[in-house]
């Protein structure tokens, strides 16, 4: 058992930066102590994750040394070490290990096989040499939330924004870091990208094609949460959300490549989802999850005869993930 855990734990860390919607990723705290004691042995719950590859971290303290044999994921009404979702990656402070030395450490537990179910109150039952520890794991009258960590956020922008610099769409990627100050998420993204340039203005390449050049997008956005719903064990999160987008850009115009600058004010209405089963979760908001968003608003360009400021709009696809 202990062996495959290094192995499992590599795959947890490629998993959660390669799939972006892994809630996995994201720590659940909860917002009250979950907190027992059993002989000599004190046991509270710090966080979980969930997802196949998700934990549960506890803040163990004991005067003496314990050899803990067996875990089990288990409902309170059960007779305590009987049996249950059998608890099989165990770790000490951060190693595999099934012994929990004497002080303060922090303990780790997950079933190798998969996830688990939180629809209902549960324990985590160790088996020591000293009798049986329990501790309770999810409470439902206690709220579980998802700790309000930095958040790194990839986005993809295609926006029709027509100038009279000749300028026809941005088309750009970002890379942001995001945080949660009460009920909104401040966003501050940087990036690259391509500016198609209008016929008129630049002609076709030896493809037919529009011809482009290339953009940095630089923006500050706020997001904020206005409503879930559940569809079996997806939930679906509306946002709201407003953006200023500034973005230097250069088309290939027949004088030679010319540089330019778009200023623009968007608000823009998301639709984010992710999977999560049922349980006493709040701020599902700031889980990883990939949104869908459609910005309008007004951009105003430099460069060009006549009026330089007009309407525009576009789509966004965000991932959004835990750091």
């Amino acid at each position: 058992m202990l062996d495959a855990v290094p192995a499992r734990r590599a795959r947890a860390a490629r998993a959660c930066a390669l799939v972006l919607l892994a809630v996995g990723c994201a720590r659940f705290q909860p917002v009250t102590p979950l907190r027992a004691q059993s002989g000599s042995v004190t046991m509270e719950l710090k966080y979980l994750r969930l997802g196949p590859l998700g934990e549960m971290v506890f803040a163990a303290s004991s005067p003496e040394a314990r050899d803990l044999s067996q875990a089990w994921f288990t409902v309170a009404t059960r007779s305590p070490c009987t049996g249950g979702d059998e608890l099989d990656d165990m770790r000490v402070d951060g190693r595999a290990s099934a012994w929990l030395p004497a002080g303060e450490h922090e303990l780790s537990l997950w079933p190798r096989s998969g996830g688990l179910e939180f629809g209902l109150d549960t324990v985590v039952d160790i088996r020591s040499d000293a009798g049986c520890i329990r501790v309770p794991a999810v409470s439902q009258s206690i709220p579980i939330e998802v700790a309000a960590r930095p958040d790194l956020l990839v986005t993809t922008d295609v926006l029709y924004t027509p100038m009279p610099s000749g300028l026809r769409s941005l088309i750009g990627f970002q890379l942001g870091v995001g945080q949660w100050v009460g009920p909104v998420q401040l966003i501050a993204a940087a990036g690259f990208g391509g500016a198609v340039c209008q016929e008129w203005a630049c002609g076709h390449d030896a493809q037919n094609n529009l011809r482009d050049g290339a953009s940095i997008p630089l923006s500050l956005e706020a997001r904020y949460a206005f409503g879930t719903a559940r569809v079996r064990q997806f939930l679906n999160i509306g946002f709201l959300e407003a953006r200023a987008l500034v973005t230097p850009y250069w088309l290939p115009l027949p004088g030679g490549d010319q540089r330019f600058t778009a200023t623009s004010a968007f608000v823009a209405l998301g639709w984010a989802f992710l999977e999560v089963p049922p349980g006493p979760w709040r701020h599902l908001e700031r889980a990883p999850h990939m949104e869908l968003a459609i910005p309008v608003g007004i951009t105003t360009s430099s460069g060009g005869t006549g009026p330089r400021t007009a309407f525009s709009g576009g789509m966004t696809v965000r991932f959004v993930f835990s750091l």
